[in-house]
């Protein structure tokens, strides 16, 4: 069976793995800038009911796009490298209510991965709210990068903690793709009880 990394998309960094590593850090100070730009732009055309792109929003969004894919292909290739002979399980993010650089990073950075190297989708649901030490589950664990959990105080990388959860998900056998988070929710409550 071929070792299995877990991989969470962050919105400091592009990548982090459950083993520690954080990559693509660069990306958001510069994103912001461009995103940020584009965002006036878009607004002050909307106030003036233009409906068209101007060409220098076009060229923006270019930029941008451009900017996030070739991020995206520079971590997949260190990844790879970093780890040759292994399946990266990431998350089957619904990117529904996901906007801005969560969202294009994620798509680069999966989609770049997903044709290099075999991938492991999985039920991303509480991964990024969960503590891997003791299955304590609250959106108040996580503040910004920070995880400090709320009942047995580990601290960690907030985007390394979803990796970890990530990995350990794809040896879940409870925790199925489809499940909506209202069904997962009590698995993960009932653990954290039967820790205590």
């Amino acid at each position: 069976d071929m070792p299995r990394v877990g991989l969470d998309v962050g919105l400091n960094v592009m990548a982090a793995t459950s083993d520690g590593r954080l990559l693509g850090a660069e990306l958001k100070p510069k994103f912001n800038a461009d995103y940020a730009k584009i965002r006036e732009l878009r607004a002050n055309r909307q106030r003036q009911e233009l409906k068209q792109n101007s060409p220098r929003l076009d060229c923006l969004e270019s930029k941008l796009s451009g900017l996030v894919n070739s991020m995206a292909g520079k971590v997949a290739n260190d990844l790879i490298r970093a780890y040759p002979d292994a399946a990266f399980v990431i998350e089957d993010l619904d990117l529904r209510g996901c906007r801005g650089q969560k969202r294009m990073a994620y798509r680069a950075l999966h989609h770049n991965l997903q044709t290099k190297a075999p991938c492991i989708v999985v039920n991303p649901a509480y991964t990024s709210q969960a503590c891997p030490s003791c299955g304590f589950v609250a959106r108040a664990n996580r503040r910004g990068t920070r995880f400090v959990c709320r009942s047995c105080g580990r601290t960690s990388h907030a985007d390394v903690v979803g990796a970890i959860n990530l990995l350990r998900r794809s040896e879940d056998k409870e925790v199925a793709c489809a499940d909506h988070p209202s069904e997962v929710k009590p698995i993960l409550k009932a653990r954290h009880e039967a820790w205590r």
